[in-house]
């Protein structure tokens, strides 16, 4: 059960705990006086040090790391200025489980003899840690990870309805309010003995509290993949990426043609709050890739 009512006046003294069930975790929505400011109790050294960290002053996330759940409650202005708090959980285990997937060992960019014995291994190890060969590079796969932590976004795809209501582009703009307030930093190319290439997958990153470019670019499109009249593709510049969304773009919007469809730009790195539609001050001429 979930329930959903309108900030009043006095919606500065308020918050909106959307709760909605779900397979990835559960979560509710009510209105409850406001908290103060508030640090994650993180759990095993999990926490990283983000280079370059940014955050808007209005966006709070609180993470609590319990013996079975996390549960997570991120602060943040939708497109209209009105405050609300997220509140969903994941269990525990499985959320640990499926962070330390992602990612492969070292060894996958050191010198190797390309036996077949030796390629076939390659092409496993990188599949299971949801990267992909792309010519000589090994990278990670955005699509496939899209696809595995679905799961984990079922929870915000619930609230985001609750939230925006059915207006397709009232979504739109209310997640990427969502998203640009997590808060902004550089992540490092491995962790323990993995490489992350500087990625973080959405429940990693919500147990961080903050996250990059890609990551926040797979979190949206995992979000949006569970509404079928969704079409998005990943955007690459030189060290940067960012997505764009089918539709007809208003005079405003920036646009992409991708094989004869039209994709209007989403932005959702943050920490700046720009529109479907608008880069802000970035001018993006041509992409080095497209990724659909």
């Amino acid at each position: 059960r979930f329930m959903s009512r309108r900030a009043s006046p006095a919606f500065p003294r308020l918050r909106a705990a959307l709760r909605f069930c779900a397979v990835a975790g559960a979560v509710c929505a009510v209105l409850l006086p406001v908290l103060n400011p508030y640090r994650a109790a993180h759990a095993d050294g999990r926490e990283l040090n983000p280079r370059q960290y940014v955050k808007n002053p209005h966006a709070v996330q609180h993470v609590r790391a319990g013996t079975d759940t996390y549960a997570f409650e991120y602060a943040f202005k939708d497109q209209n200025e009105a405050p609300w708090i997220w509140s969903w959980s994941y269990n525990r285990k499985a959320t640990d489980a499926a962070i330390d997937q992602f990612g492969v060992p070292p060894f996958i960019y050191e010198p190797y003899r390309p036996t077949e014995r030796e390629l076939e291994r390659r092409r496993r190890v990188i599949h299971a840690g949801l990267f992909r060969q792309n010519g000589d590079y090994v990278e990670p796969d955005y699509n496939a990870m899209v696809g595995h932590y679905m799961d984990f976004a079922e929870p915000l795809h619930g609230l985001l309805e609750q939230t925006a209501g059915s207006r397709r582009s009232d979504k739109l703009e209310t997640l990427l309010k969502f998203v640009q307030d997590i808060p902004y930093g550089i992540l490092p190319d491995r962790l323990k003995d993995r490489v992350i290439a500087g990625v973080l997958p959405p429940p990693h990153m919500f147990v961080e509290r903050w996250g990059d470019c890609d990551s926040k670019a797979v979190l949206f499109a995992s979000v949006l993949a569970h509404d079928p009249s969704m079409r998005l593709v990943f955007l690459l510049v030189p060290n940067h990426i960012l997505l764009a969304v089918e539709g007809i773009p208003r005079p405003y919007q920036h646009a992409v043609e991708v094989k004869g469809r039209t994709y209007i730009l989403a932005e959702p790195v943050g920490p700046g709050r720009v529109d479907l539609g608008d880069t802000g001050a970035y001018r993006y001429d041509r992409f080095n890739d497209v990724i659909e």
